[in-house]
């Protein structure tokens, strides 16, 4: 079996922006993905799409960062520090 070179991401948006990506993808004949894809790329490097860290662990800490996930008590990015 040939291995997988993509990934399916699936993100929630507020209706009129997912009307919009339907309108592109059929427009362009791709796909919501590519369209989702290319928009995210292109945030990201204008710099209009920067993650929000809400908590930094180090390392001995994993299981406690793993729980604050798991109870849904986090707000932005969980980070585990390995240095």
């Amino acid at each position: 079996m040939k291995q997988a070179t993509t990934k399916v991401l699936t993100a929630h948006l507020p209706l009129p922006l997912a009307d919009k990506v339907e309108q592109m993808a059929a427009r362009l004949e791709r796909s919501r993905g590519w369209i989702m894809k290319q928009a995210l790329s292109a945030w990201i490097a204008q710099a209009k799409l920067t993650p929000q860290i809400g908590h930094v662990f180090p390392l001995d800490r994993a299981v406690e960062a793993y729980r604050l996930l798991e109870e849904g008590k986090n707000y932005g990015k969980v980070i585990v520090k390995i240095s």
